[in-house]
């Protein structure tokens, strides 16, 4: 493989694996306020330090990290009662599989089931707490 990823000022490989089918999942820091983005968690720099995950697939083709955001079961880019209907008619009635499994396990409970759309019903009509990614609570 060869591709340059990265902005203008610093990056760096800390962590690298390629899975069988020959994707690459690469992780680092960054100091460049102008790294490329897909679906960012964090659109900006935050300090002087951020970190960064890409995956190259064997194309070599740039694909956004999963969990852009979190409770967005149907991947339309927002949370909304929407996305506890998607839910639903995925686990009830045979409906489309959620693009990214980690973006429907509202309540980070590690599976898909009926607790998150309910967790996403009680964020959305009663103040409920924020959905988080699952990587994002251990720290990954």
């Amino acid at each position: 493989y060869s591709v340059r990823i990265g902005g203008t000022w610093f990056e760096a490989f800390t962590g690298m694996e390629v899975d069988k089918n020959g994707f690459v999942y690469a992780v680092g820091p960054t100091k460049s306020g102008d790294f490329p983005m897909v679906n960012p968690i964090q659109d900006h720099i935050g300090g002087t330090l951020d970190a960064f995950a890409v995956i190259i697939n064997p194309e070599l083709s740039y694909q956004p990290v999963c969990c852009a955001t979190a409770g967005d079961a149907n991947h339309d880019g927002e949370v909304s009662v929407g996305d506890a209907i998607f839910l639903v008619k995925y686990i009830f009635a045979d409906g489309e599989t959620p693009f990214c499994t980690e973006e429907a396990d509202s309540d980070t409970s590690g599976s898909i089931s009926i607790g998150d759309a309910a967790y996403l019903v009680k964020y959305i009509f009663n103040n409920g707490v924020e959905p988080l990614c699952l990587r994002m609570l251990l720290g990954n």
